[in-house]
Formats: C-alpha cells, structure tokens, sequence
C-alpha cells in the first residue's frame, strides 16, 4: 500500500528547518555541523510530540492511539520436566532431555529450589549462575520460565491483558499485581486456579548500558499448558532515520511534527521560544482532539454489574475472571 503523498518524511522535516534558517532545502549543500544540528531538533521536536505535555484542561497526559499497538499472541513456556539430571560445578547433565530453546531465561528446580540459567549449552546441558550447585545423578527437575522479557519499544501496557489458551478461544483477564506479592507467591508454591495464569506484574530488567530500557513480565501461577498473552501497550517510538524515514501518527500529525520541529529550532539556533512555539501548541491540541475523535468509542458496552466480583477480592483475593460476553439481544 502506497503513502499518502501529503506524509512528512524525515526529509521534509530537515529541510522545513533549514529554510526557517535561510540555509535552504537542499540538504547536499549543509556542512556537517549544521547538519548533526538539525537531526537533533527533529529529535527534540519528534519526542515533543510523542510524549506530549500535559493539555490545559486535561486530567491526564494524552496517549496517542498509534502508539498503542497489539501484543500479539505473546506465548508463555510450558515447565519442563522430561528425563533426569546431574549437577557438577553448576553444570548441569541431562538424561533423556531436550533442554527447551527457551532454557536460557528460565530457572532450574532442585529440590523445591529454583536456580537461575546462565546459558544453554545443547540439548543435554545447561550452565547455571550458581557455579555451586551440585546435584546426584538421576536427579529429578523441572526447567521452568518465570521472566520473560517484552518487546523491546514496549512502553506499560494500556489496558486489561488477556490469557488465552490454544485450543479454547474464551478469553480471561488476569489481575495486575505488585511484583513483590507475585514473587512472594511464585515462591510459596500456592495457586489459585490450578495452575492456569491469574495475576501478572511488569517490572524493569536489570540495565547496563549497552541496550535502551527494557521490561519484563511474570505471572502466577506458572502456566501448566500452552497459553498466551494478548492486550495492548504503549509503544516507545523510534527515531527517525534514512532508512527509517516516516514518522508515526501519519498525515494527520504531520503539521505539528512539523511545528514541533521548528519550535526546538527556534529555541537551538536562536535561543528563543517564537512563533512556532505557539503554533506547536496549537496543531498539538488539534492532533489530540482528532487522535480522541477517532479512536475513542461511540458507545461503551454491555452495562454489566461486577460489584459481586469486587465483594469476591475483598474476601478471597484476585483470580481469573472469564469476559466472554456470550449471546447478546436487543429489543427496540
């Protein structure tokens, strides 16, 4: 499918900031001072608007509905527990096992102790991060997944996240919780709902520098047959490059990317908020209002009562709730 030929591109945003600067459009022509200069206030104008400031009259923060797509069928790892196992140094031995592929995100249990995996060496072996642990052979195990790390522009998700099952397509919503109370849980070795997902937590994965920020996510219990995890989240954006040269949000933001772009080159070159300060603002509360307009919903739904559900939380804690709809009528 073709672009619309009124999109913005990374190009025609360098070069409305060139002209703003009497340096005209054609880009060949900028030194390369000039140049990393304008590539920085297109960034400065892009994070502008994606993460835009509050609006006077406003709650809350605007989340852009581009900005908010699908996690799609995102699988959580079935524990493994076929054949046995010894343990020398840390190093561990399998017999008659297929170490999962996914083995080197997961945990080790011996015991009912759980020992992080380094690294997956093959089929038959794994290198745990206890370089300590010992175990006899013909030990007993399970190799099971805990962590799992999300998409890497993943942002926090949205809205309700849903736990299907492969060959079932009713869906349910699992409960967001603390992720001390799922690590306490995690490690109590009690369940809710016979080992089918309930609770869920998100949190930061250890950073060093080498990567942007990324996020993880658990749940609980641990899954005891193959699920998936469906909701939507909150994408960080890219940044604009030659070969990554449209900006998100499309037409209907390109006016106030534009904007935004030329206000951070007021501000760089000129050392001054002017005219396209204020008009930033303004295409900033108009793109806001035309992002509500079409993504916000006409109607909001079934009027259901889930207060006996909330009664429920008050007594025995979360627990999956099942949101099928089922068959629905309508009378005039």
């Amino acid at each position: 499918m073709a672009e619309s030929t009124l999109t913005l591109t990374r190009d025609d945003l360098r070069k409305a900031v060139g002209n703003m600067m009497g340096l005209g459009i054609d880009l060949t022509a900028w030194d390369s001072d000039f140049a990393t200069r304008v590539d920085m206030v297109v960034d400065i104008g892009c994070r502008s608007v994606y993460e835009p400031e509050l609006i006077p009259g406003d709650a809350q923060v605007h989340i852009w509905s581009f900005m908010q797509p699908k996690l799609f069928a995102f699988p959580l790892s079935l524990p493994y527990a076929t054949g046995t196992v010894t343990v020398a140094s840390g190093v561990v031995t399998g017999d008659g096992t297929v170490f999962s592929s996914w083995a080197a995100d997961g945990e080790l249990v011996l015991g009912g102790i759980a020992y992080e995996v380094s690294t997956r060496d093959s089929d038959t072996q794994l290198t745990l991060v206890d370089t300590d642990v010992t175990a006899a052979a013909g030990t007993e195990y399970t190799l099971q997944q805990a962590d799992y790390t999300l998409p890497d522009l993943f942002g926090g998700f949205t809205g309700e996240l849903f736990l299907n099952q492969t060959n079932n397509s009713l869906g349910f919503s699992l409960r967001r919780a603390d992720k001390q109370e799922l690590l306490s849980l995690q490690r109590s070795g009690v369940a809710d709902f016979a080992s089918q997902p309930a609770r869920y937590a998100t949190f930061v994965k250890e950073q060093t520098g080498a990567t942007g920020q990324r996020w993880m996510i658990t749940v609980w219990p641990l899954p005891d047959a193959v699920y998936t995890l469906t909701g939507y989240y909150k994408i960080n954006p890219y940044r604009l490059t030659s070969s990554l040269p449209y900006p998100m949000g499309g037409v209907p933001l390109s006016e106030c990317l534009r904007e935004a772009v030329l206000a951070a080159a007021e501000v760089e070159f000129k050392g001054v908020a002017e005219i396209h300060n204020q008009l930033f603002r303004a295409k900033l509360q108009a793109a806001v209002s035309y992002d509500r307009q079409i993504s916000n919903p006409r109607h909001l739904g079934q009027n259901l009562d889930y207060s006996h559900e909330r009664l429920n939380w008050t007594k025995i804690g979360p627990r999956v709730v099942h949101v099928g709809l089922g068959a629905t009528t309508y009378n005039e």
